[in-house]
């Protein structure tokens, strides 16, 4: 039965090496974290340019063009542009 029981020496060692690896597992699941929130904001970057686009194409009649902060409000309505709304102050820079 003797050779059953571990050293004195090895009981702390998985306690020893999960706190060596916990910093790198813990830094390596924020980093996927990151990574698809940044491939997210790719993504709608990529969909409100689509949009805008696609509303300009569509309002291309130059005779009665809307103001562009009502295109931008329109394309971030329809991309769920997370309650921003553009609004104009016009200045007069000299």
């Amino acid at each position: 039965m003797r050779g059953l029981q571990r050293p004195a020496k090895s009981r702390g060692q998985a306690m020893v090496e999960f706190a060596l690896l916990s910093g790198l597992l813990f830094l390596m699941v924020m980093g996927i974290f990151d990574f698809g929130r940044a491939i997210s904001v790719y993504i709608n970057i990529a969909e409100a340019a689509h949009e805008g686009a696609r509303q300009l194409v569509l309002r291309s009649n130059y005779a009665s063009t809307p103001p562009d902060s009502v295109i931008i409000n329109a394309t971030l309505a329809k991309i769920g542009g997370g309650g921003m709304v553009l609004t104009e102050d016009p200045c007069l820079a000299l």
